[in-house]
């Protein structure tokens, strides 16, 4: 079952067994990673066609910018006095604009004059910025790999691979969360990262990585650019342009997930954190999933704390009716079938 935004009612995660995750489920916390912690080299990593963009930077960093500013001002200049009838010009003003003519051209021929001798002057500044520009470009591509934190959960419950891989060889556990629109985690939908520092997304794999759009980078370098100092051939680089109009935050989403088709039977979906990214973030989990391997003492340990958070507990088992590859969960509750609740679906 899926919810607004297509955001399944309930994702799981899976665990293994040691003391610093039974420490998380039983304060109600999920740890957060790095990309580049991540199993993926290529986790939220930036494709960049790095052709087009120094093509870019050794475009603005030329000669031709300083002069495409002076054409902007001097078509400003020229442009600055405009009336569509000439009997609403009364005598003070025609002498206030035929002086203001004079000092115009006075005004164009200065500009003209300090725009011819602006590139020569900053030549040396501007080489400056250009290797500014070249070191961001280089370090841009591994950039969201270590500004942000994920938590990754899956739709199914039921695949052995995902047991095998991520639960120790199903001898560890998995925790179920519901993210349906009346949990407290429904104000999460919003995607305005003013508001809220974290969304939840669903990964789309893919035969080929994504490249990011040129236009992204090249504001996201003048933004940086800008950042680190505002001099005049600063200015003139990032603000001699037109602004692209481009969705900054849709870039992002499809940086970070997008992954490769290998991964397509992990059926992620992502905790995304933003601003001031933590390692911790807090939810309680509805549902306890032990795997079917899983040692005494860690099904009891872990059987005492979802007791003592009164969620349904399961425990995995191989599912020998079926004709598909999977697992089934068995209720521990005194043979409840929390699996048909409406608060406690799995996925089959």
């Amino acid at each position: 079952m899926f919810d607004l935004n297509g955001i399944p009612h309930v994702l799981y995660k899976y665990r293994k067994c040691n003391e610093q995750n039974f420490e998380a489920f039983y304060n109600d916390q999920i740890w957060c990673a790095y990309p580049n912690q991540m199993n993926d080299a290529y986790d939220s990593r930036m494709t960049i066609n790095k052709q087009r963009v120094i093509e870019w930077i050794n475009k603005v960093t030329s000669k031709d910018v300083f002069t495409n500013m002076l054409d902007r001002v001097k078509d400003l200049a020229n442009n600055s006095q405009k009336y569509n009838k000439k009997e609403e010009i009364t005598k003070p003003n025609l002498e206030i604009i035929n002086c203001f003519k004079e000092e115009k051209q006075k005004l164009i021929k200065q500009i003209e004059f300090n725009c011819n001798e602006s590139y020569e002057k900053y030549k040396e500044d501007i080489n400056i910025i250009k290797e500014q520009l070249m070191y961001l470009l280089y370090n841009t591509k591994s950039y969201l790999q270590n500004n942000i934190t994920l938590s990754s959960f899956s739709e199914i419950i039921t695949s052995p691979t995902m047991w095998g891989l991520y639960s120790n060889d199903e001898e560890g556990y998995a925790l179920s969360y519901c993210f349906d629109g009346n949990s407290i985690l429904s104000y999460m939908f919003s995607s305005n990262l003013n508001n809220v520092p974290f969304v939840i997304k669903q990964i789309k794999y893919s035969n080929k990585k994504y490249e990011i759009k040129t236009d992204s980078i090249t504001d996201y370098l003048k933004f940086k650019l800008l950042s680190k100092n505002n001099s005049f051939p600063v200015q003139v680089i990032c603000l001699g342009e037109d602004l692209k109009d481009y969705n900054a935050l849709e870039e992002i989403f499809n940086i970070i997930c997008h992954k490769y088709i290998d991964w397509e039977y992990e059926k992620e979906w992502r905790l995304i954190h933003f601003i001031k990214p933590s390692n911790i973030f807090s939810i309680k989990a509805n549902g306890l999933y032990l795997g079917r391997r899983i040692s005494k003492i860690n099904e009891k340990i872990l059987t005492d704390i979802g007791k003592e958070k009164n969620i349904p507990i399961f425990k995995m088992e191989i599912d020998d009716d079926s004709t598909e590859y999977k697992l089934k969960a068995i209720s521990q509750s005194k043979g409840e079938l929390y699996e048909n609740s409406v608060f406690y679906p799995y996925k089959g």
